[in-house]
Protein backbone atom coordinates (compact mmCIF):
# COMPACT_ATOMS: atom_id res chain seq x y z
CA UNK A 1 0.00 0.00 0.00
CA UNK A 2 1.73 3.41 -0.85
CA UNK A 3 1.14 6.10 1.58
CA UNK A 4 0.95 9.83 1.49
CA UNK A 5 4.64 11.23 1.84
CA UNK A 6 3.50 13.84 4.39
CA UNK A 7 1.99 11.05 6.65
CA UNK A 8 5.30 9.30 7.64
CA UNK A 9 5.86 5.28 8.50
CA UNK A 10 6.05 4.05 11.95
CA UNK A 11 9.63 2.65 12.73
CA UNK A 12 10.44 0.63 15.97
CA UNK A 13 14.21 0.95 17.53
CA UNK A 14 15.59 -2.37 18.72
CA UNK A 15 18.69 -2.67 20.40
CA UNK A 16 22.12 -5.23 19.62
CA UNK A 17 21.07 -7.34 22.66
CA UNK A 18 17.72 -7.79 21.41
CA UNK A 19 18.45 -8.43 17.86
CA UNK A 20 21.43 -11.13 19.12
CA UNK A 21 18.77 -13.03 21.09
CA UNK A 22 16.51 -13.07 18.45
CA UNK A 23 19.26 -14.37 16.30
CA UNK A 24 19.94 -17.45 18.95
CA UNK A 25 15.90 -18.27 18.91
CA UNK A 26 15.37 -17.83 14.50
CA UNK A 27 18.68 -18.95 13.41
CA UNK A 28 19.33 -18.04 9.65
CA UNK A 29 18.41 -20.87 7.16
CA UNK A 30 14.15 -21.09 7.30
CA UNK A 31 12.20 -18.46 6.07
CA UNK A 32 10.41 -17.73 8.72
CA UNK A 33 6.54 -16.46 8.47
CA UNK A 34 5.38 -14.57 11.15
CA UNK A 35 1.56 -15.40 12.03
CA UNK A 36 -0.53 -13.97 15.37
CA UNK A 37 -3.49 -15.86 15.56
CA UNK A 38 -4.78 -13.93 18.83
CA UNK A 39 -6.57 -10.53 19.54
CA UNK A 40 -7.92 -8.70 23.10
CA UNK A 41 -11.65 -10.37 22.18
CA UNK A 42 -12.94 -13.51 20.91
CA UNK A 43 -14.81 -11.73 17.78
CA UNK A 44 -11.49 -10.52 16.34
CA UNK A 45 -9.94 -13.55 16.08
CA UNK A 46 -10.01 -15.21 12.57
CA UNK A 47 -10.34 -18.56 13.34
CA UNK A 48 -6.95 -20.98 13.51
CA UNK A 49 -8.16 -23.31 10.94
CA UNK A 50 -8.50 -20.84 8.78
CA UNK A 51 -5.02 -19.54 9.81
CA UNK A 52 -3.73 -23.53 9.68
CA UNK A 53 -5.42 -23.64 5.64
CA UNK A 54 -3.35 -20.65 4.61
CA UNK A 55 0.01 -21.50 5.83
CA UNK A 56 0.04 -25.31 4.32
CA UNK A 57 -1.15 -23.96 1.48
CA UNK A 58 1.08 -20.97 0.70
CA UNK A 59 4.22 -23.38 2.10
CA UNK A 60 3.24 -25.99 -0.95
CA UNK A 61 5.98 -26.45 -3.35
CA UNK A 62 4.87 -24.23 -5.69
CA UNK A 63 3.96 -21.28 -3.26
CA UNK A 64 6.12 -18.42 -2.24
CA UNK A 65 6.60 -19.28 1.47
CA UNK A 66 7.55 -23.13 -0.01
CA UNK A 67 9.62 -25.11 2.87
CA UNK A 68 8.93 -22.12 5.69
CA UNK A 69 8.96 -22.17 9.39
CA UNK A 70 5.35 -20.59 10.73
CA UNK A 71 6.78 -18.36 13.61
CA UNK A 72 3.53 -18.11 16.45
CA UNK A 73 3.77 -14.76 18.53
CA UNK A 74 1.17 -13.75 21.04
CA UNK A 75 1.56 -12.35 24.82
CA UNK A 76 2.05 -15.03 27.79
CA UNK A 77 -2.01 -14.70 28.86
CA UNK A 78 -2.64 -15.86 25.13
CA UNK A 79 -1.27 -19.03 25.11
CA UNK A 80 -4.61 -21.05 25.12
CA UNK A 81 -6.01 -18.88 22.09
CA UNK A 82 -2.60 -19.84 19.97
CA UNK A 83 -2.50 -23.50 20.65
CA UNK A 84 -5.09 -24.30 18.36
CA UNK A 85 -3.11 -23.18 15.27
CA UNK A 86 0.46 -24.46 17.06
CA UNK A 87 -0.94 -27.81 17.39
CA UNK A 88 -2.66 -27.96 13.58
CA UNK A 89 0.86 -26.93 11.92
CA UNK A 90 3.61 -29.49 11.28
CA UNK A 91 6.15 -30.36 13.01
CA UNK A 92 9.15 -29.17 12.23
CA UNK A 93 7.78 -25.70 10.26
CA UNK A 94 6.27 -24.21 13.44
CA UNK A 95 7.86 -22.17 15.93
CA UNK A 96 6.22 -21.42 19.13
CA UNK A 97 6.74 -18.07 20.83
CA UNK A 98 3.34 -17.43 22.17
CA UNK A 99 4.35 -15.94 25.74
CA UNK A 100 7.98 -16.87 25.60
CA UNK A 101 9.89 -13.60 25.03
CA UNK A 102 10.59 -10.27 26.69
CA UNK A 103 8.72 -7.85 24.21
CA UNK A 104 11.49 -6.42 22.60
CA UNK A 105 13.43 -10.04 22.00
CA UNK A 106 9.96 -10.55 20.14
CA UNK A 107 10.24 -7.29 18.44
CA UNK A 108 13.33 -8.35 16.89
CA UNK A 109 12.47 -12.04 15.98
CA UNK A 110 8.94 -10.02 14.32
CA UNK A 111 12.15 -8.63 12.50
CA UNK A 112 13.45 -11.75 11.05
CA UNK A 113 10.03 -12.49 9.13
CA UNK A 114 9.78 -12.78 5.50
CA UNK A 115 6.19 -12.12 6.04
CA UNK A 116 3.37 -11.45 9.02
CA UNK A 117 -0.60 -12.51 8.75
CA UNK A 118 -2.64 -11.79 11.78
CA UNK A 119 -5.18 -10.23 13.30
CA UNK A 120 -6.02 -6.59 14.48
CA UNK A 121 -4.06 -6.02 17.32
CA UNK A 122 0.03 -4.86 18.50
CA UNK A 123 1.48 -7.29 17.04
CA UNK A 124 -0.02 -6.35 13.49
CA UNK A 125 1.23 -2.71 14.80
CA UNK A 126 4.74 -3.49 15.63
CA UNK A 127 5.33 -5.54 12.04
CA UNK A 128 4.25 -2.83 10.16
CA UNK A 129 6.63 -0.31 12.13
CA UNK A 130 9.61 -3.08 11.33
CA UNK A 131 8.99 -2.70 7.89
CA UNK A 132 7.68 -6.63 7.56
CA UNK A 133 5.43 -7.01 4.80
CA UNK A 134 2.17 -7.22 6.99
CA UNK A 135 -1.24 -8.04 6.08
CA UNK A 136 -3.68 -7.44 9.00
CA UNK A 137 -7.20 -9.06 9.27
CA UNK A 138 -9.98 -7.20 10.03
CA UNK A 139 -13.43 -7.76 11.15
CA UNK A 140 -15.09 -5.99 14.42
CA UNK A 141 -12.83 -2.97 14.71
CA UNK A 142 -12.71 -0.17 12.25
CA UNK A 143 -9.44 -0.71 9.69
CA UNK A 144 -10.16 3.13 8.96
CA UNK A 145 -9.13 3.66 12.46
CA UNK A 146 -6.80 0.70 13.25
CA UNK A 147 -5.22 -0.85 9.81
CA UNK A 148 -1.67 -1.42 9.92
CA UNK A 149 0.38 1.61 7.97
CA UNK A 150 3.56 1.70 6.33
CA UNK A 151 4.77 1.03 3.01
CA UNK A 152 4.96 -2.60 3.00
CA UNK A 153 1.53 -2.87 5.16
CA UNK A 154 -2.05 -3.55 4.11
CA UNK A 155 -5.17 -5.28 5.37
CA UNK A 156 -8.45 -6.91 4.57
CA UNK A 157 -11.50 -7.48 6.37
CA UNK A 158 -14.84 -9.17 6.53
CA UNK A 159 -17.76 -8.46 3.91
CA UNK A 160 -19.43 -7.29 7.03
CA UNK A 161 -18.05 -3.95 8.41
CA UNK A 162 -17.45 -3.22 12.15
CA UNK A 163 -21.01 -1.64 12.71
CA UNK A 164 -22.67 -4.65 10.80
CA UNK A 165 -21.18 -6.77 13.28
CA UNK A 166 -20.63 -4.93 16.58
CA UNK A 167 -22.55 -1.45 16.37
CA UNK A 168 -25.46 -2.20 18.12
CA UNK A 169 -26.76 -0.55 21.36
CA UNK A 170 -25.72 -3.10 24.32
CA UNK A 171 -22.39 -4.79 22.56
CA UNK A 172 -20.03 -6.00 25.16
CA UNK A 173 -17.08 -7.80 23.73
CA UNK A 174 -16.67 -10.20 26.81
CA UNK A 175 -20.29 -11.55 26.04
CA UNK A 176 -18.77 -12.55 22.57
CA UNK A 177 -17.82 -16.28 22.67
CA UNK A 178 -16.85 -16.79 19.10
CA UNK A 179 -15.06 -15.48 15.87
CA UNK A 180 -17.06 -12.83 13.93
CA UNK A 181 -14.79 -13.35 11.37
CA UNK A 182 -15.89 -16.56 9.67
CA UNK A 183 -16.88 -15.06 6.50
CA UNK A 184 -13.43 -13.43 5.75
CA UNK A 185 -12.55 -16.76 3.71
CA UNK A 186 -9.28 -18.33 3.37
CA UNK A 187 -9.25 -18.09 -0.70
CA UNK A 188 -9.83 -14.24 0.12
CA UNK A 189 -7.11 -14.16 2.21
CA UNK A 190 -4.37 -16.26 0.28
CA UNK A 191 -5.87 -14.19 -3.06
CA UNK A 192 -4.63 -11.21 -0.80
CA UNK A 193 -0.86 -12.37 0.03
CA UNK A 194 -0.71 -13.24 -3.69
CA UNK A 195 -0.92 -10.41 -4.98
CA UNK A 196 0.77 -8.09 -2.06
CA UNK A 197 3.79 -10.46 -3.22
CA UNK A 198 3.24 -9.57 -6.85
CA UNK A 199 3.38 -5.82 -6.51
Amino acid sequence: MQLDDTIPSPKLFLSDEQHKSAQELLPEGPTYIGVGPTANFKGKMWPAAYFSEVCNFLSQNNQPFHNATFVIFGAPDEVDQAQPLVNALPDGHVIDLVGKTQPGVGAACLKRCRFYLGNDSGLMHCAAALKVQTLGLFGPSRDEHYRPWGDYADFIRTPESRDELIGYKGFEPSHIKQTLMANLTVDMVITKIQNMLSD
